[in-house]
């Protein structure tokens, strides 16, 4: 008795899973390539720095908006994954990653410290007023009045090609506090002219003003006068000064926040 078995191989569907992701070069989609029918598999869309993830277009989905979505397929799918800029996207803070502080303060792990005041203006502990425009922190271009064009960036900092001199510096602060650069090129050192803010606060704000905030060159001396409004009192200077007394002196070496704390008269 002759036995015959005949094999029949039976091939599985394929179905090709395509994203187009809009704008070009805004992000990227893991996920996609040709599978089984019937294979369940899970989408998800991840920006660049400077891009956050908006939505699916292209077929029906129950959450369009969440950046990952898992999905059983049975035909060829064809979606759309669309980003969108983020609304901090260009400003120093967002692109150094650095941490929120009082006051619009932050702080980057090897830029410092910094103050946001605009989009692209910000007040740095050591070079002053800056003015940034970064995508991210693989590298820094900014502009300061007294050396120009800069370029750095995380490996190097605080190395630095000064753009106006074409020529590598090396920038810290002396034990005297002194800012200073050393340029390569010509191996000598430069002092550099510091400015610093002293920000003046009232609390409570209804309580009365402070004047004599600013701008100043690093050593100024300067004067700052806390004026109770009716029904309240001058109590005591807090933050980076102290003492009861209305009037107070203080020197620009860094940059200083001081709040004036008020309180109501007793009757």
């Amino acid at each position: 008795l002759a036995m015959c078995i005949h094999w029949f191989w039976t091939e599985k569907i394929r179905y090709n899973v395509n994203v187009t992701v809009t704008p070009a070069a805004s992000g990227s989609v893991s996920g996609i390539g040709s599978y089984e029918q019937g294979e369940t598999i899970t989408l998800t869309a991840n920006p660049i720095k400077g891009y956050e993830f908006s939505l699916w277009s292209g077929a029906p989905l129950e959450s369009p908006t969440s950046p990952t979505q898992t999905i059983t397929v049975t035909s060829d799918v064809n979606l759309a994954a669309t980003f969108e800029r983020h609304p901090s996207a260009g400003t120093l803070g967002y692109a150094l990653d650095a941490e929120h502080l009082d006051n619009f303060w932050r702080h980057s792990s090897w830029f410092g410290y910094f103050h946001q005041t605009t989009e692209h203006w910000n007040y740095h502990m050591d070079f002053g007023w800056i003015f940034t425009q970064p995508e991210n922190d693989s590298s820094l271009w900014f502009w300061t009045q007294h050396l120009g064009w800069l370029w750095t960036n995380k490996d190097i900092y605080p190395h630095i090609w000064r753009h106006d001199t074409q020529s590598w510096n090396y920038f810290t602060r002396l034990s005297d506090n002194t800012f200073v650069s050393y340029d390569y090129t010509s191996s000598s050192w430069e002092k550099i002219t510091t400015r610093h803010e002293v920000k003046v606060i009232s609390f409570p704000s209804d309580g009365g003003s402070a004047s004599g905030g600013g701008i100043y060159e690093e050593g100024t001396v300067l004067e700052i006068q806390a004026n109770p409004k009716d029904g309240y009192r001058f109590k005591r200077w807090l933050g980076n000064a102290s003492g009861t007394a209305s009037t107070l002196s203080v020197t620009a070496i860094r940059t200083l926040i001081i709040y004036a704390e008020f309180e109501k008269n007793i009757p």
